[in-house]
């Protein structure tokens, strides 16, 4: 029989609060609910943090109670953890904030976890790997990147990111995360190269055109290409498919990049990063012809939205129609038809699509996560570009939450 590997999530914001309550010689607790994969075990907080004088006494506690406690110390009576209960203890230190040992009980017994990762504006990852720690030693190629991230290099180094949308606009994406020099990189996009692709995505051939070869492959060779260090990988299915969801979220992505036509994609990102406690970053361009000016107008969004506190069911609240399309195919089976009127590039009042654009969307994508990484941002964020409605181009930046009406984001409407 093998090991049951574990993982504690927690958002960050709300474990330094905890923290400091700790440091005032009080206990912390958080009940905890376990999400299975196979054989990895996930530990997710589940409610608020509990700061008082006391903690649970596992004799008093339901037989499956699952929860955490934070102290300065090893606490002895945690363990009295009987069969079926979960329990962990974080023990951390005045002197040394950063390093936090963790001892976890389960059915009585004393093991180690497998991984921690604090969640949040400036997320970090504690206890790194052996690969982690190569990944961060300084080499020619990372110099530079490295001076630029700052203290979240670490959390570049050892992240795993997903992009969805291997076009023109999750290609700008996924090359410009390879800059960032991270651990690995997965592409998911169905769709094959076609000729009238070429002329937005520079590292595609015409022969993969010819040949039909899948966007999500022709990615991630050209990240492979030119840095072989990355892990990269290239799924060519849709991202809404059972089997492709339950095989990302095994992955554990430290974030979630869309850059996608298609709707469904792009709320199925987004749900999935709520699974998983991580930032959802949404990206959209849009290239129009103004009827009332004649002039080109040019829009890109990019939203950063930190899991329960907006989603793209809610940043803005998606219209009822809209949204009954993306729910039904979420759960079309592959292979069935669309629902509705067939849709054409030129949904919208779309007129074309622009590189410019796109890279310059996925450049603002890729530095708000790096803002966010430093904890220069420090909640859901949407930005907004406009050229063609005034005489000069607008950037627009503001702060965003969830909507109390959203399913998703609000626990009290499941």
């Amino acid at each position: 029989m093998k090991t049951k590997l574990y993982a504690l999530k927690l958002k960050l914001a709300e474990f330094q609060a905890a923290l400091r309550g700790v440091f005032e010689d009080h206990f912390a607790t958080l009940r905890l609910r376990i999400a299975e994969q196979g054989n990895y075990l996930t530990l997710i907080s589940s409610g608020d943090w509990t700061i008082g004088k006391s903690f649970p006494d596992p004799n008093h506690e339901p037989v499956f109670a699952c929860y955490l406690v934070m102290s300065t110390a090893p606490l002895e009576a945690l363990k009295r953890a009987t069969q079926g209960q979960t329990i962990l203890n974080l023990i951390v230190s005045r002197e040394q904030p950063q390093r936090v040992q963790v001892i976890l009980y389960v059915d009585g017994r004393a093991q180690s976890l497998d991984r921690l990762h604090i969640l949040g504006p400036g997320m970090i990852r504690l206890s790194p790997s052996e690969r982690d720690e190569l990944a961060t030693k300084p080499t020619k190629r990372n110099s530079r990147i490295q001076r630029v991230q700052g203290a979240a290099s670490g959390t570049w180094a050892s992240a795993t990111l997903l992009v969805v949308g291997g076009g023109s606009g999750g290609s700008s994406v996924g090359l410009q995360l390879a800059s960032q020099n991270p651990a690995s990189i997965i592409v998911v996009d169905p769709d094959v190269v076609k000729f009238h692709n070429l002329v937005n995505m520079p590292h595609a051939r015409p022969e993969d055109a010819k040949m039909k070869r899948r966007k999500a492959y022709v990615l991630a060779r050209a990240i492979h290409a030119n840095a072989p260090r990355i892990l990269v990988q290239g799924i060519a299915k849709r991202i809404q498919q059972p089997d492709v969801l339950e095989y990302l979220q095994g992955r554990e992505p430290m974030a979630v990049f869309s850059f996608v036509d298609d709707v469904a994609a792009h709320l199925a990102s987004s749900l999935l990063a709520q699974q998983l406690l991580v930032p959802h970053v949404a990206i959209g361009t849009l290239v129009q012809l103004s009827t009332e000016s004649g002039r080109v107008v040019q829009q890109a969004d990019v939203r950063l939205l930190e899991p329960g506190k907006g989603c793209l069911r809610c940043v803005p609240w998606m219209q009822e129609a809209e949204y009954k399309d993306a729910i039904y195919e979420l759960h079309r089976p592959a292979g069935a038809m669309r629902r509705g009127p067939p849709r054409t590039w030129r949904a919208n009042g779309r007129i074309g699509s622009s590189l410019a654009l796109n890279q310059m969307a996925a450049g603002m994508a890729v530095e708000l996560l790096a803002r966010y990484l430093r904890g220069e941002v420090t909640t859901s964020t949407w930005i907004r570009y406009f050229s063609g409605r005034q005489t000069a181009p607008e950037l627009l930046e503001s702060s965003v939450g969830a909507s109390s009406e959203c399913e998703y984001c609000d626990p009290q409407s499941h």
